[in-house]
């Protein structure tokens, strides 16, 4: 049992300084582009992933030193080929490897991902604000004072303290408030010409105003402005008649008085309301939406503290069909620069509709609304082909949504809408760019994608890099990934690596011990500290051994894949089942001599 003890305690002492070498490196010799309030979190992730990556070469070089040691001074002077002797030494070295190399699983399966994703969010931001600050000099040389606030307040939320982006941020201020003034200026400018003194204004505005003002139900001020108009024009005017007919109806208005006016008003909601029925009945969901809208805004003119309960209903309503279709302007605007994911391509299969599609997306973000994950995506191009495979149509979507939804035989597919429209206004305001060929009125708004949102998270984390999937999600891929443009072998090889790679390092660790039996230290023989400088020397030589045949073993694994892929899997395993126990009896048939 001490010896098993002392073999973990030599890899322990690996560990800790191969962890202080990998943070004394990446600390004091690394310097990486990355903004200063990210620097000391991006050498700690670095310095981690450092160290998981040559934690395989600390282990061996810990079993190959430390049993060195263990088998010279607890050693028997004679051990016979194939004794018990042996037989518990490997035991005993095989439990160290199995928590040590346990503890490498989970920390490049749950661990290193983490690390990974944290690191290239780190430079993604960094990439994010350079590109922001390059913007907003561009931004203020045009004039365009709004989108260089928006830019610049996103590059002060990933560097609150830039000396640039504040300096920047002072002349955004100086210029909206420049054109603030200007605008305020141009509207004075305009009220004075609409809101003429009743003096000085002429028959043609006189008029003009008692519409309005009929418009707006005034019927008394409506009144005065029509006779105002009647009285300055000449008995020529052509829209003399039209004034004086202005009054007469303002002044009939008045006359029926609040009850009649009330009651005329209660027609006119009603008939609002019946055409937005109308209007869902007829599943168009989008103009019964504004037509609600128009409804309510017509009871707030009349009485704001009014609310139609039917209307309110059929405003949730149409909304939640709406948005299945289309989204609102304001959640583009409101959403973050600060994008999460970058680059994402895949296919979409042919179905008993259409052929296969090919979708790219420049950079996508993740929001969450009250727990509920939504997904935006701009600068999408999607390409459709035809039967013969050549391009029927390509078209670019400056900014898309995708929601969740069922598919009628009640599978989870997700929807990329395309549109943007106004939340008051019945106006599209983003619409997908047409590229090549003509592209049918109805794909114009929306398309499905055949797959769940988990499915999405697997061709997102795909488009990453086999490199940076789980062992889980490169087996849940590897079934279907070859549907949306991600071959099957790729990801099978990538498991047989990983795999693979564990066994090598056991097998390695075990080839080991029958180094460490042949160079071991005399019997009794004290440990001398001075032998600890020759540990890095060791853990050298044995790390460019093992990259070596980790080297090796990979060529071989993408030999057999692409030459007999379903005998692959079955392959590999005879081979370094024969190679560990090749290892574990050439161990067993060492031997010392009295």
């Amino acid at each position: 049992m001490r010896e098993i003890v002392k073999g973990m305690f030599s890899v322990l002492i690996h560990f800790a300084a191969g962890m202080i070498c990998c943070v004394l490196y990446i600390f004091f010799f690394k310097k990486p582009e990355v903004l200063p309030q990210f620097l000391t979190g991006w050498k700690i992730t670095e310095s981690a992933i450092l160290f998981i990556e040559v934690m395989p070469g600390l282990l061996v070089s810990a079993i190959l030193l430390g049993y060195a040691v263990i088998f010279g001074t607890c050693g028997q002077n004679t051990v016979s080929r194939y004794s018990s002797i042996l037989l518990q030494y490997l035991k005993e070295a095989f439990i160290i490897l199995f928590f040590c190399i346990t503890g490498y699983i989970l920390l490049i399966e749950l661990v290193l991902p983490m690390l990974f994703k944290r690191q290239n969010r780190i430079e993604l931001k960094t990439r994010d604000y350079y590109e922001y600050i390059e913007d907003v000099d561009m931004l203020i040389k045009n004039n365009r004072a709004e989108q260089a606030y928006r830019k610049v307040k996103a590059a002060l939320e990933i560097w609150p303290g830039s000396p640039d982006a504040l300096q920047q941020l002072d002349a955004v201020k100086v210029l909206r408030g420049a054109q603030t003034l200007e605008w305020k200026q141009l509207r004075e400018h305009e009220t004075a010409h609409t809101d003429a003194d009743p003096e000085n204004i002429t028959a043609e505005g006189a008029l003009f105003m008692a519409k309005r003002f009929m418009e707006r139900l005034d019927f008394y001020t409506a009144h005065f402005y029509a006779m105002k108009a009647y009285r300055l024009s000449t008995e020529t005017a052509p829209y003399r008649g039209e004034a004086i007919r202005l009054a007469a109806q303002a002044w009939n208005q008045i006359e029926k008085g609040i009850a009649e006016l009330t009651a005329d008003f209660d027609i006119r909601l009603y008939r609002a309301k019946r055409a937005g029925y109308e209007m869902m009945q007829q599943g168009d969901f989008i103009k019964a939406y504004y037509q609600f809208i128009e409804a309510q805004q017509m009871i707030e003119q009349n009485d704001a503290l009014q609310h139609d309960p039917d209307i309110d209903r059929f405003v949730a309503v149409t909304k939640e069909k709406l948005l299945e279709e289309v989204f609102f302007i304001d959640e583009t605007e409101t959403l973050s620069l600060s994008e999460s994911l970058r680059d994402i391509h895949f296919t979409i299969p042919a179905s008993e509709f259409d052929a296969v599609a090919e979708i790219r997306i420049d950079e996508l973000s993740f929001v969450s609304d009250n727990g509920i994950k939504e997904i935006y995506g701009r600068n999408c191009e999607i390409t459709q082909y035809g039967a013969d495979n050549r391009v029927q149509y390509r078209y670019r979507v400056p900014f898309m949504k995708v929601i969740p939804i069922s598919a009628p035989d009640g599978r989870p597919v997700l929807r990329m809408l395309f549109q943007a429209v106004d939340k008051q206004h019945d106006k599209v305001i983003l619409k997908p760019i047409p590229l090549a060929g003509t592209m049918p009125v109805n794909r114009n708004v929306s398309k499905v994608l055949p797959f769940s949102y988990n499915d999405f998270e697997l061709i997102i984390a795909a488009n990453a890099g086999a490199k940076t999937m789980t062992l889980p999600q490169l087996y849940s891929f590897r079934r279907y990934g070859a549907q949306y443009g991600f071959p099957a072998r790729i990801y099978h090889r990538e498991i047989l690596m990983r795999i693979a790679d564990i066994f090598l390092i056991l097998i390695i660790s075990v080839f080991m011990l029958v180094l460490a039996w042949s160079f071991r230290t005399p019997p009794h023989q004290q440990f001398r500290n001075s032998w600890a400088l020759s540990f890095p020397v060791f853990f050298v030589m044995i790390t460019g051994f093992m990259e070596m045949v980790r080297y090796a073993a990979r060529l071989l694994i993408a030999f057999f894949t692409d030459t007999i892929y379903p005998f692959s899997t079955a392959l590999l395993v005879l081979v370094y089942t024969l190679l560990f126990i090749g290892v574990s009896f050439l161990f067993f048939a060492q031997r010392s001599e009295a």
